[in-house]
């Protein structure tokens, strides 16, 4: 998300097949956030945005742009009560797919918002956009085209399986080499 206060990349986190039950983030404003049930969307990639004051007034129509290589079902968790922002006015609610959360801005039930996005450019806006105020930005969440968590990329056989934010195995890390001049 773009903010006139800092570049907000070292607030973002990716996290491949990590929405469960448990998933936790420090929001820098909020403190710990938690899911204690992430309903239909369980196993899905999330992207934390960043959540200072400046991100959650942005007002702009393009605040994220997200490259996606295939096309892929997003969804938004709606980290707040009251108006939703214009942008998101396009996505389709749906009141039986909640994710219940737990933090010290509140706790219970989230609204979720869905929609398909070809490959190429997946654009949403600020948080604020065409509301009354700031609001909490969202928690995007990622899946195949047909709604389905990705799936873990192949192990060769004999090799030890990477694990999410842990260091990764010799033979992944052998993979990735530079050219220095």
């Amino acid at each position: 998300m773009r903010s006139d206060q800092d570049q907000p990349y070292d607030l973002m986190a990716y996290r491949p097949r990590q929405f469960e039950a448990g998933f936790a983030v420090e929001d820098p404003s909020w403190g710990p956030w938690s899911v204690t049930d992430p309903g239909a969307y369980a196993g899905w990639d999330v992207l934390v945005t960043a959540n200072r004051g400046g991100h959650r007034a942005d007002t702009s129509p393009d605040a994220l742009t997200i490259r996606l290589h295939r096309p892929a079902t997003l969804a938004v968790v709606w980290r707040e009560g009251g108006s939703i922002p214009t942008w998101l006015q396009g996505w389709a609610e749906d009141p039986t797919r909640t994710v219940v959360t737990a933090g010290q801005t509140g706790t219970g039930p989230r609204r979720t918002f869905r929609k398909a996005f070809p490959a190429g450019e997946a654009v949403l806006g600020g948080p604020a956009q065409g509301t009354d105020g700031q609001r909490n930005t969202p928690w995007v969440l990622f899946a195949e085209a047909n709604g389905q968590p990705s799936p873990a990329p192949a192990v060769p056989s004999g090799r030890e399986a990477p694990r999410a934010n842990e260091t990764c195995p010799a033979w992944v890390h052998d993979q990735h080499v530079t050219a220095g001049p």
